[in-house]
């Protein structure tokens, strides 16, 4: 079964092995793909270490808590050409265990920053951009987005 990009939400949870089909689904669809391992995440620090390494973000920013991490999310985002993005966690999995707080607390950010970009007028942001995140893993927790 084909993924369907227009059906996804802006947090969606994905089997491992979803992950080479949903990126040429989200890139077919016109989207920049941006991606995170989260394999070694263990706190809130070593997220925003992977998110700096990763995801669109100045040059200058640092790993200076969640607060900064919102504004240099926005600033990367503002500054892309794409109006449609995806960003996909990688191994999330391994946040569920000694991570799970970090894990809750960035899900909330990445939601809540999904829908200020979405609605710039409301946000103060310069223009409409349609931001997918992705959590994949392995395990029950993380279904198939193709049925298989």
């Amino acid at each position: 079964m084909a993924i369907n990009v227009n059906a996804l939400s802006v947090l969606n949870l994905t089997a491992a092995g979803d992950l080479d089909q949903l990126q040429a689904a989200l890139e077919a669809a016109g989207f920049s793909v941006f991606s995170i391992d989260v394999s070694a995440v263990h706190d809130d620090e070593t997220f925003t270490a992977a998110v700096l390494a990763g995801l669109p973000v100045p040059k200058d920013a640092r790993a200076d808590g969640f607060d900064a991490l919102k504004d240099h999310l926005r600033v990367g985002l503002a500054g892309l050409d794409s109006s449609d993005v995806a960003f996909i966690w990688l191994h999330t999995e391994a946040m569920l265990d000694g991570a799970l707080a970090t894990l809750l607390d960035a899900v909330d950010i990445f939601v809540a920053l999904s829908r200020q970009v979405y609605s710039p007028a409301e946000t103060n942001f310069p223009r409409r951009i349609r931001l997918l995140t992705f959590l994949t893993g392995s395990g029950p927790n993380f279904p198939s987005l193709t049925g298989a």
